[in-house]
């Protein structure tokens, strides 16, 4: 009986110490750099193809899992040390609700600059776009796509975000991109984000 009683206690203890333990712990954040990641594992497109037309606004359709901030926006062009502008649309109401300008130092890499953090809620459509159009000239641009082709990239999920489709409009201003793009076996631009959730 008093071992029953021993082993009751130190189970309730134990208990008790993991409890606290959980309590205690430090939220975690997580950061995700969506379109770096679908370029890099080369999953969803394998090739990265140089390409030079526009001026155009182009970008893609997506929405998260959970809920989250936007804390930067970024890019990949072919042209470094120019400022490209990228933005994050509200897809539905086309609504801006963030911009940045960046400069890429290397054409093979993406890089950001950070934004006053965007509330992102799960589920909710947005659309992140860079424009081509800098100093004077539309710039070359990337194109992604899958060696295999012949059909649609989308929907596409990487991490928390799914793609659903690519949407240009032909401007040297930022405009929101409402034409889905008559080819979906491409990603095109190519503009990012760093998305960022707690668990």
């Amino acid at each position: 009986m008093k071992k029953s009683i021993l082993l009751l206690f130190c189970g309730v203890l134990l208990f008790g110490f993991a409890c606290k333990k959980d309590e205690n712990e430090t939220p975690k954040t997580v950061v995700e750099k969506i379109m770096e990641s679908v370029v890099q594992s080369a999953t969803v497109v394998d090739s990265i193809r140089t390409m030079a037309g526009g001026p155009f606004e182009f970008g893609h359709k997506l929405f998260f899992s959970r809920n989250g901030h936007i804390t930067a926006l970024g890019c990949r062009f072919p042209i470094t040390g120019k400022a490209y502008t990228v933005n994050l649309w509200d897809f539905d109401s086309k609504a801006l609700l963030s911009s940045a300008t960046v400069v890429p130092t290397d054409f093979t890499t993406f890089t950001y600059a950070a934004v006053t953090p965007v509330a992102v809620t799960a589920n909710t459509k947005y659309l992140i776009s860079a424009n081509n159009y800098v100093e004077g000239a539309a710039q070359p641009f990337f194109l992604g796509i899958n060696k295999t082709g012949g059909q649609s990239l989308y929907p596409f999920t990487e991490g928390s975000a799914t793609f659903e489709g690519v949407y240009y409009v032909k401007s040297n201003v930022a405009v929101f991109p409402g034409n889905l793009n008559p080819s979906q076996e491409i990603i095109a631009g190519i503009a990012d984000c760093i998305f960022e959730y707690t668990e």
